[in-house]
């Protein structure tokens, strides 16, 4: 190893900033703001919309999150399509 390998932690930190950069604040998680991403599905849920179609470039890439969210979506029984 050369030192400079990184741990998963740090992998997984990684793409989080990737994904949600505005939840970093000086190089490390502002933990309110991250909770506040979720918080904004949630506050969509909550107003039981029937569909809710998104750009898919709001995900930026990441399958994970949007089928995340399509699962939140899908359990809340609201359609979930992504353009």
């Amino acid at each position: 190893m050369d030192g400079k390998s990184l741990t998963p932690q740090k992998i997984k930190l990684q793409q989080l900033k990737e994904i949600i950069p505005e939840a970093f604040a000086e190089g490390k998680v502002d933990w309110e703001k991250l909770k506040a991403t979720q918080e904004i599905v949630d506050a969509v849920i909550k107003e039981k919309p029937q569909k809710v179609v998104v750009f898919d470039r709001l995900f930026k890439g990441n399958d994970q999150l949007k089928t995340n969210t399509s699962l939140q979506m899908k359990d809340a029984e609201i359609e979930f399509k992504t353009i």
